[in-house]
């Protein structure tokens, strides 16, 4: 039977269990719940092979590198599924980022949602919709979707209901490997039925992943202060604190190839005004926050940790001191040794 049509006790007590054993806030087992059926939808379409499954949710729900709760979905379209194949210019660029919000917003969003009907979702029990795209910005990339979803909980100011879809036209999609993906209430109750088996999805390499957090704190340190984004930006210094140790992790360091071509498609297809993507070197590189940025990124830690950790959480203290090392390995590796 399906999770959605079980009585509402029910539901309270299989979250609760569930909760309890995997050491995470219930909400959040509600929420991974949706947010695994919204992937499995996604990869159920006639165009799924073009998608890529990329960011902190493809951590940890497709490689299992990360403890932390996921509750955004992050995907990269191969842009030759929209007519934007090789090699292509800033004009290119530009229509090729109107072409997906567009796709985004329109095609893709009803797609999904008569997937998850044919999932078995009873119409009229979700609503989604698109992040309005502006008449001066129609180029909006990525482009955002969300799927409201009916829950049997009270509100977690931290978790919010909203699935948030994030889809990208100018992200890499290679290498992208095969991986299951299950919800919490399967790993926990296995064969249960509620969410059903569990299904593929096409994952960005995990090496990728590391690199792009680190360019993108990296990025949002070099932005005048009044610019730098605290909110649910901790998060990404976590996802690197757990996987700098892993193989993934020492791989992407030790990788003077992908992290030249990291930084060669962020300067070409990325572009963020105010950037300067020749500070994105070894030797320049800092991606940690200093003064009172670092209190207030403290303080988003200790938020995320009460709600999207799964049992004991590293301290923020050691999460720095470990980054630190981090950022010194990176920085003194040597390419040509």
């Amino acid at each position: 039977m399906n999770f959605t049509k079980l009585t509402k006790e029910e539901q309270l007590t299989i979250l609760a269990n569930v909760a309890e054993e995997k050491g995470i806030v219930d909400n959040a087992v509600e929420k991974d719940y949706w947010v695994s059926m919204v992937l499995r939808a996604i990869f159920s379409l006639p165009y799924a092979a073009a998608f890529v499954f990329k960011g902190g949710t493809s951590l940890s729900k497709g490689w299992g590198l990360i403890e932390r709760f996921s509750e955004d979905i992050d995907l990269a379209i191969n842009r030759e599924a929209l007519g934007f194949g090789g090699e292509i210019s800033n004009f290119k660029i530009k229509q090729l980022k109107k072409k997906g919000a567009k796709f985004t917003s329109t095609e893709f969003m009803e797609a999904v949602e008569q997937e998850m009907y044919n999932l078995g979702v009873e119409k009229g029990t979700i609503k989604i919709y698109a992040e309005p795209i502006l008449a001066n910005r129609p180029d909006t990339d990525p482009q955002a979707i969300y799927i409201d979803y009916p829950t049997v909980l009270e509100a977690n100011e931290y978790l919010l209901p909203p699935v948030k879809i994030e889809i990208s036209v100018r992200s890499l999609i290679e290498p992208a490997h095969e991986r299951e993906v299950s919800s919490l209430i399967d790993e926990a109750i296995p064969g249960n039925g509620y969410a059903g088996d569990p299904f593929t999805v096409q994952a960005i390499d995990p090496r990728i992943t590391f690199l792009e957090k680190v360019f993108l704190l990296h990025e949002e340190f070099t932005k005048p202060r009044d610019k730098i984004r605290t909110v649910r930006m901790s998060r990404h210094l976590h996802d690197l604190e757990k996987t700098m140790d892993t193989d993934f992790g020492r791989a992407a360091i030790s990788d003077q190839q992908l992290y030249d071509q990291l930084i060669a498609h962020r300067r070409h297809f990325i572009r963020q005004q105010n950037v300067s993507y020749d500070l994105h070197g070894r030797e320049t590189l800092q991606f940690l926050p200093v003064g009172d940025l670092l209190q207030q990124y403290g303080e988003d830690y200790e938020l995320m940790k009460a709600n999207m950790f799964r049992g004991e959480a590293t301290s923020f203290k050691v999460v720095i001191e470990r980054l630190t090392e981090l950022q010194n390995r990176i920085k003194q590796f040597n390419a040509s040794a």
